[in-house]
């Protein structure tokens, strides 16, 4: 799929009525908590985790509290027209989600301790999005 940049109205409304949570989000990559690890040698040391998600801008349908959605960008099924597959850093896309029971709790409250990590199931569409919306 290109990266030709879609207003709301623009996105196919038979995957809208799949989704009840739909997003503008900011794709990003952020660095996770410090976990301790051991080096060569015995020494101990430390590393951070990379995670990648979405920055909600907006929600345009669906309740989500949540400030960030956490994606694992490398489970996204390959072959899928409606998920963009080449995500760029910094740039908005419409991310339709048909959230599981227990992801739906995670939607609801306002602050978790990690972003909520939405599994590949979940996700119904990631198009690029024009950022005047």
């Amino acid at each position: 799929m290109g990266q030709v940049r879609l207003n709301f109205d623009q996105v196919p409304t038979h995957l809208k009525a799949k989704a009840p949570v739909i997003v503008l989000g900011r794709y990003q990559r952020f660095k996770g908590p410090c976990r301790p690890v051991r080096m060569k040698g015995g020494k101990m040391g430390r590393r951070w985790q990379m995670h990648e998600g979405f920055n909600i801008v907006k929600a345009y349908k669906g309740n989500i509290k949540l400030p960030l959605v956490k994606i694992n960008r490398y489970s996204l099924p390959k072959n899928q027209p409606h998920i963009c597959q080449d995500l760029k850093v910094y740039q908005y896309y419409w991310v339709l989600i048909h959230p599981a029971e227990n992801t739906q709790k995670a939607f609801s409250k306002e602050r978790t301790t990690l972003p909520y990590l939405v599994s590949f199931k979940e996700i119904v569409a990631i198009y690029p999005a024009n950022k005047t919306d």
